[in-house]
């Protein structure tokens, strides 16, 4: 029986030993410092201030450079954003939204014009993916553009290289009738490759004919070729310029002409529908400069 008592006094003694160690272990350890991950998220705090508008519970202002669409609940408040404005930001940014310049802010509900003149030059607002991407798409199509005006230099100066081939008509001094050359009888004349001859082409058919050689020297995206040395080259039947019939045109017809800008053909369709009919130029000087008159004259027709 002594012994049986013993045995349990000793057992006590060492359970107490134990707990005695443990605490002292536990007191002596340093108090674990909280790490990001224990710090509630934006949303929270912002629903937490939403609701509570406790000033002894805000950050002190201290303004700094923010950019809104990355900045956290407590660098908005540091702003001087009230609680509910900073949910509503937060909110906003949550559904998608984002601020691509400083004057966008503008739109926050709330948001005073004395309140924004304090915060704009603290905004610095980093360029975003996708408008990153749109520069840099429009800097590739400004490159292609180069290089199409360039492959049409190359193109005419290879051409004038390499006509001596058998492959290909030896350049000529010859005169060209230029409203019936077709690109290849063009290419005759030195200086003129294919991309010019393709160019001459399609200006004559939007026109419907040359009736001056100079003519020409309007197309755009050819201002490096030497007109000067390739005009006297060219003669021109006006006799096989297709003509717009005035009285029966439609408003399409006029606007596609190069010379009619759309204000004009709409003022020329509605002064023919009033009048049932036109004569002349003369009835359409109301509607067109002197000089407008004058390049027009050879392209319309006003018979039945």
């Amino acid at each position: 029986m002594r012994i049986l008592l013993s045995r349990q006094i000793y057992g006590l003694i060492v359970i107490l030993l134990f707990v005695i160690i443990i605490r002292t272990i536990l007191y002596f350890l340093p108090t674990p410092s909280p790490t990001d991950d224990t710090f509630p998220s934006d949303s929270t705090i912002a629903s937490f201030l939403h609701t509570n508008t406790n000033k002894d519970t805000l950050p002190p202002v201290s303004r700094k450079c923010f950019d809104p669409n990355t900045a956290d609940s407590i660098t908005l408040l540091q702003q001087g954003f009230r609680p509910w404005q900073v949910h509503n930001m937060l909110r906003y940014r949550l559904k998608g939204g984002v601020w691509r310049h400083p004057a966008d802010m503008k739109k926050i509900y709330g948001l005073t014009d004395s309140l924004y003149q304090l915060i704009e030059p603290y905004v610095s607002i980093a360029p975003l993916p996708q408008d990153i991407r749109r520069d840099s798409l429009k800097r590739v199509w400004h490159i292609k553009d180069s290089l199409w005006q360039d492959s049409i230099r190359q193109d005419s100066l290879r051409r004038d290289s390499i006509y001596r081939s058998r492959h290909y008509h030896p350049k000529r001094d010859t005169l060209i009738e230029l409203n019936a050359a077709d690109t290849d009888a063009l290419q005759y004349i030195k200086g003129v490759g294919s991309g010019i001859a393709r160019n001459i082409v399609y200006y004559r058919q939007q026109l419907g004919g040359f009736y001056a050689a100079n003519q020409v020297r309007e197309i755009e995206g050819l201002e490096f070729v030497n007109w000067d040395s390739i005009v006297p080259h060219f003669r021109v039947d006006t006799d096989s310029i297709h003509p717009i019939f005035v009285n029966r045109c439609s408003l399409k017809r006029l606007t596609q002409h190069p010379y009619i800008r759309f204000s004009t053909a709409k003022s020329i369709y509605t002064l023919r529908r009033n009048r049932i009919r036109l004569h002349g130029m003369e009835e359409l000087q109301e509607v067109l400069t002197e000089e407008e008159a004058t390049r027009l004259r050879p392209y319309l027709d006003f018979g039945k």
